[in-house]
C-alpha cells in the first residue's frame, strides 16, 4: 500500500501539541504551574482574610480559583504561540512538500519519501501507533515520528488495516483516543 500526501504548518504544530500531552515533564510542569498559583492566592487571602479587610481576601480566593479554572484555556494559546515559533524555525521547508509512505507487503519496512530523502523504518523499531481524530502518529523508538493526517488520506480503512497488521506482527500497541483533538485556527 502506498499513501501520498502533505503536511501543512498546522499539521507540524498540532503533532507538536500532540507530543507535549505525552511528555512527563511537560505534564508535571502544567499541572504545577495550574496548582502552584492558585495556592499561593488561597494562603494570601487567608492571611488577609485574618488580619485585613474580608474584601480584598475574597478578591484573592477569586483570583485563584478562576486562575485554576481558565489555566488550561491560557497554555493552550502559550503553547500554540512556542510551536508556532519552533516550527517556523525548523520546518519551514518541509511545509506542503510531497511525502509517499509505501507499506511493503511483507511489513518488514515503512520506506518514505520526502524533500529529504528516502528513508527506511524497520518495523521491528516502532514502538507505538496513535490514532487521534485528525491524526495517527507512528513513533519509532528512536523518538522520531511519522506523522500521517487522516483527513488527507483516502483510503484510511486500508491504512488502519496495515497498521494494525504491523502492530500485531511486532507486538506493540495502537492507542487510540478519538476524541483528542489539537484542530488550531489558520
Amino acid at each position: 500500500m502506498e499513501i501520498e500526501y502533505k503536511l501543512s504548518k498546522e499539521d507540524y504544530i498540532e503533532f507538536q501539541l500532540f507530543a507535549s500531552t505525552k511528555s512527563e515533564t511537560i505534564k508535571r510542569s502544567k499541572k504545577r504551574a495550574r496548582n502552584r498559583v492558585p495556592i499561593i492566592y488561597i494562603i494570601l487571602g487567608t492571611i488577609l482574610l485574618l488580619f485585613a479587610d474580608v474584601v480584598i481576601a475574597i478578591g484573592f480566593y477569586l483570583i485563584g480559583i478562576l486562575w485554576y479554572l481558565f489555566y488550561p484555556n491560557l497554555t493552550k494559546r502559550r503553547y500554540i504561540k512556542h510551536y508556532t515559533k519552533y516550527v517556523d524555525e525548523n520546518f519551514k521547508n518541509r511545509f506542503e512538500t510531497n511525502i509517499k509512505v509505501n507499506f511493503p507487503d511483507n511489513y518488514e519496512l515503512i520506506e518514505t519519501i520526502d524533500i529529504e530523502g528516502e528513508s527506511n523504518f524497520k518495523t521491528s523499531e516502532i514502538e507505538k501507533i496513535f490514532e487521534i481524530k485528525r491524526y495517527i502518529y507512528v513513533k519509532m523508538k528512536s523518538g522520531s515520528h511519522l506523522i500521517i493526517p487522516k483527513y488527507k488520506i483516502e483510503s484510511i480503512d486500508s491504512l488502519r488495516i496495515e497498521l494494525k497488521n504491523i502492530s500485531e506482527l511486532r507486538g506493540f500497541g495502537i492507542e487510540t483516543d478519538l476524541d483528542l483533538n489539537f484542530e488550531i485556527e489558520k
